[in-house]
């Protein structure tokens, strides 16, 4: 197999199909932000493809380990949370209040960061004591 399919389930069919879910999806946005002009469409459009991607880790599970596949739906949830703070920088928004909903959005992205960062060292420091254990 190739590096796409790396810590994938082989034995189910859907899992497999995981890194084209991830691909045809940003090419789906970036044809969308590239080629509809309407900010509404492309900020719904990608809540929606969000959904779907949280619909498709939650029913495949598509890593072998449970902990990648909870880590990949915490990013999706984080990206959709993150997402739907892009509609409060509409014209309809006073320019003093889109720069605090900016620094808002500036503090979910790091606690989004500082979550995956904390998440991957448990994850491989529990990994290691249980090699160490068993030596």
């Amino acid at each position: 197999m190739g590096t796409f399919y790396i810590g994938l389930r082989t034995d189910d069919p859907p899992s497999l199909l995981y890194p084209s879910v991830f691909l045809g999806r940003r090419f789906l946005v970036a044809a969308v932000f590239r080629y509809i002009p309407i900010f509404s469409v492309q900020v719904g459009l990608h809540q929606v493809l969000s959904i779907l991607v949280i619909w498709y880790l939650m029913t495949y599970k598509p890593y072998k380990d449970p902990n990648m596949t909870k880590l990949e739906l915490l990013n999706e949830i984080w990206l959709m949370v993150s997402t739907n703070t892009f509609f409060l920088y509409t014209d309809n928004t006073p320019l003093k209040f889109r720069f605090k909903y900016g620094i808002v959005f500036i503090a979910l992205l790091v606690i989004g960061w500082l979550a995956n960062i904390i998440w991957l060292v448990i994850g491989k420091t529990k990994a290691y004591c249980v090699k160490r254990k068993a030596l």
